[in-house]
Parts: structure tokens; sequence; C-alpha cells
């Protein structure tokens, strides 16, 4: 079973931004890696977090609270009325910030628009502490207990500084 919020998901013991088939950012308590495809064994690029000075992603968000079941359900309607529809996925980028320059990643989405404004947003105060607190990247260790805290904290539907501090209170518990 894989663990979804937003863009984020729990697959090979790693924090993947992105739908892990596809192009996508991996994040471990040692590395940011990036796959441009899902081949075993191949990254596209490994940055130590030691390099690394700034995380940010441009994720298009929705007020849906689920954009992928919203979309395979107006799909599953066009198809009973004839009409053919390629789904659509909410691609994103991710980019990576060193002393020496920025490098943009390209990610595959996952079926729909956008992501839910709430979760994406946790996410990515999620990322700024991770870039830039080194003890917090230990937590990636349990991927899944990272992304339980911040979909928990994305609940309460709090605004980027205000997640950044839930989630320092929350996974320092």
């Amino acid at each position: 079973m894989r663990h979804r919020v937003a863009f984020a998901s729990v697959t090979e013991g790693a924090l993947a931004l992105g739908d892990p088939k596809r192009r996508h950012v991996r994040l471990t308590s040692a590395h940011v890696e990036y796959r441009a495809a899902h081949v075993i064994d191949r990254l596209d690029m490994r940055m130590p977090w030691s390099g690394v000075t700034s995380l940010e992603v441009a994720a298009p968000t929705t007020r849906l609270a689920w954009p992928g079941r919203t979309m395979a359900a107006g799909a599953a309607l066009l198809a009973i009325a004839g009409i053919e529809t390629d789904p659509t996925t909410a691609d994103f980028d991710i980019v990576v910030g060193s002393d020496e320059d920025e490098t943009t990643l390209e990610c595959h989405g996952f079926l729909g628009r956008g992501y839910p404004r709430s979760r994406a947003t946790v996410l990515a105060a999620l990322l700024d502490e991770l870039a830039f607190d080194t003890a917090l990247r230990a937590t990636l260790n349990d991927p899944l207990r990272l992304l339980t805290v911040a979909a928990t904290v994305a609940r309460r539907g709090v605004d980027r500084p205000t997640a950044r501090r839930a989630l320092r209170a929350a996974l320092a518990a």
C-alpha cells in the first residue's frame, strides 16, 4: 500500500515528490535524488543535503478536497456520454538551490488539475524546514511518520509560516 498526501508519497523507504513510477524527486536522510524515469538503481541527480540551500515547489493547487477522484468521476460521465478525454495530471517543478546555482527538476504529478491547497501548503513548509534544519532531515528515515504528521497539520488549514511551526513542534515530539 502506498501512502500519499498531495504530490508526496512514501516509496522505497523514501519520501517521493511526484509519481514514483515516472519523473520524481526522492528525499532520503542523506540526499536529494532525482529520477527522470523509474529505472531501478538509475539516478539522474544525487545531491547531498550539505549542498542544498533551498527546496521550492511550484505545484498547481485547487480548492477541491479530492481533485483526482473528481476528475476520474467527470471522465467516467463523459465516457458514458461517448466523449473521450485524456486524463490530466498535475505536473510540477521542484527547484533545488545550492551555493552555485538552482536546478529545476520536472516531476510528473498525479491525476487531477491540482493538489488540495492546504496539503500543498504544508508540504511546501515541510520542504522549507528540511532545507534549513539539518536535524529534521533524520525524520526522513521514517517517511511514513513524516507524511502522517504533514497530513495532520494540513487538516488544520494553516498558512505556510504556521505550518512550519506546527511541523517543527509535531516532529520534535
